[in-house]
C-alpha cells in the first residue's frame, strides 16, 4: 500500500512513519512518539497506562525516555495513559484546561471530561516550546472539544489529534455526535489547510498521510465555509 496520498487506517499495521515518528496503535486510537536529536516526546498518551506501556514494550521503546507529552485534548482515549510517563512534562491548551473546570459536557451533556492526574502546563495559540532539539508549536483547532489543539513539530510534521479525520486521503470532519461545535471544527480545518511545507499529517483515529496538500485541497475552497452546527 502506497502511503503517499493515502489515509492510513488505524487498523493497518503501520508503526514506523519515518525516522523520527513512531505510531503506537491501540486499535481504534493511536498516539505518537517523536524523536529529534537528543530528545523524545509523545503526542497524546493513549487510552490507559497499561495499554501505553504495552505499546512501548511492543516497539522496544522506553517510557522513561519521554521528556514531554503534548495532549491534543482531554478525551480519555488521549489522556488515559499519562501515568506511564511520570517524569514527563505534560502540555495542554489553556482553553482545554479551562473547559475541565467548567460545566462543559460532551455527548448531549452527559459526559464531563476529567482533569488528567498530572501537573499540566498550559499553552496558548501559536506558542512554541522546545524539548531538547525538538521545536513544538501549539495551534488552536477547536471544534471536537472547545480547547482542542494541533501540534506542528519542527515546522513540518502536523499532529492534529481529532481535529480532522482522513478518508481516502482527504481531510473530513468526524461524526456530528463527537463534535462540541461543528462550525468551529470546520474553521479549524480551514486554518490548518493554509499551512505551508507540511511533510506529514497525522491523526489519532485514521492514520496519516504524506500528501498534505492533496488531503487539504477541498478545505481551501469557499464551499467549505457553508458548514453549519
Amino acid at each position: 500500500l502506497d502511503m503517499k496520498g493515502s489515509g492510513m487506517s488505524a487498523k493497518d499495521n503501520v508503526a514506523q512513519v519515518n525516522g523520527n515518528i513512531t505510531r503506537l496503535s491501540l486499535g481504534f486510537v493511536s498516539f505518537y512518539v517523536y524523536r529529534g536529536g537528543s530528545g523524545a516526546i509523545c503526542i497524546d498518551a493513549g487510552l490507559s497506562v497499561k495499554k501505553a506501556r504495552e505499546a512501548f514494550d511492543k516497539h522496544r521503546l522506553n517510557t522513561d525516555e519521554i521528556e514531554a507529552v503534548f495532549l491534543t485534548h482531554s478525551d480519555r482515549d488521549h489522556t488515559g495513559g499519562i501515568g506511564a510517563f511520570p517524569g514527563a512534562t505534560v502540555y495542554m491548551s489553556f482553553e482545554e484546561g479551562d473547559m475541565l473546570f467548567r460545566p462543559e459536557a460532551r455527548f448531549f451533556g452527559i459526559i464531563h471530561n476529567r482533569e488528567p492526574r498530572c501537573k499540566l502546563n498550559f499553552l496558548m495559540d501559536n506558542e512554541e516550546v522546545s524539548v531538547g532539539d525538538i521545536r513544538v508549536k501549539c495551534i488552536s483547532t477547536p471544534g471536537h472539544t472547545l480547547g482542542s489543539v494541533s501540534y506542528l513539530i519542527d515546522g513540518k510534521h502536523l499532529f492534529v489529534g481529532d481535529a480532522l479525520n482522513l478518508k481516502n486521503g482527504r481531510a473530513v470532519m468526524d461524526r456530528r455526535i463527537l463534535q462540541m461545535n461543528r462550525r468551529l471544527q470546520a474553521d479549524s480545518i480551514r486554518k490548518l489547510a493554509k499551512l505551508k511545507n507540511i511533510d506529514t499529517l497525522l491523526t489519532a483515529h485514521t492514520g496519516f498521510t504524506n500528501a498534505f496538500d492533496i488531503a487539504m485541497n477541498e478545505w481551501k475552497e469557499a464551499r467549505a465555509a457553508t458548514v453549519k452546527d
